[in-house]
């Protein structure tokens, strides 16, 4: 499989000397699930900002798809972390599905037929057709959470960052969306790069797991990422965590 994003001795910071990532060394590959997990403020954000090009580093190098991350652009799509309802505009789910082709239509023209065509498409294919003519923010999270993701399909990229799905969505929901995410990678050869700090069904989803702290404590396998001592140098050392579900892999308790 192809190198989809590779990141070699990446550091980053905001203020100088005050560092948010230090020496990072990860790769993606084609058609692969990487989870981001870490606590708030531990750098994951900062990290998929620097994959879209937004931020630069003070040090190392980022390639996506063997690009400048303000190359790849094209390439990528993002989802950030879902808002509370403030500004609520009023806008149907095509209207925000259409959103994500402004790249190709421009952000003062009207919708081609070929546009509406695409946003229809990926509406059917995530499974919300019957949806479209509803106002966006008269549904539910998990609903919006998925429109969401079909404006950042969209404008059919080849690498999907996602960044705290799982916020403000009811359990259920987030495995439904987990299956998604899985059933988008198998059958389309999405690659998908996922920040969060909630360490339940992400690890059933994902190939590969890198947990961040700033500096990269664990990066591979899912199920030795949830080792105590990982856990515990990503997260401290005071944490506790239960999950319900026995087929998942981090169905254990820890308490430091």
């Amino acid at each position: 499989m192809s190198k989809v994003l590779e990141i070699r001795d990446l550091w980053v910071a905001y203020e100088p000397g005050q560092w948010v990532l230090q020496g990072l060394q990860l790769q993606l590959k084609e058609a692969e699930v990487l989870a981001l997990l870490g606590p708030n403020g531990g750098g994951k954000t900062t990290l998929l900002k620097t994959v879209l090009g937004l931020l630069r580093p003070q040090r190392g190098e980022v390639k996506v798809f063997g690009l400048p991350p303000e190359g790849a652009r094209p390439l990528v799509g993002y989802l950030p972390q879902l808002s509370p309802d403030r500004g609520r505009f009023p806008v149907t789910v095509l209207d925000v599905v259409l959103m994500g082709r402004y790249a190709q239509v421009g952000l003062l023209r009207r919708p081609r037929e070929a546009d509406l065509q695409k946003a229809r498409e990926v509406l059917r294919v995530l499974g919300l057709e019957g949806l479209q003519d509803r106002p966006f923010f008269s549904l539910s999270g998990g609903q919006r959470q998925r429109v969401l993701v079909a404006r950042a399909l969209a404008a059919e990229p080849r690498l999907l960052l996602l960044d705290e799905p799982s916020t403000g969505v009811d359990i259920i929901a987030q495995e439904d969306f987990y299956q998604l995410l899985g059933a988008l990678r198998d059958r389309e050869g999405l690659s998908v790069l996922l920040a969060s700090h909630d360490i339940g069904g992400i690890t059933a989803l994902a190939d590969r797991v890198a947990c961040l702290n700033r500096q990269l404590h664990y990066y591979g396998p899912p199920g030795e990422a949830l080792s105590p001592q990982v856990l515990e140098r990503t997260f401290g050392a005071h944490m506790q965590f239960l999950l319900h579900d026995e087929r998942c892999l981090t169905c254990r308790r820890q308490d430091g």
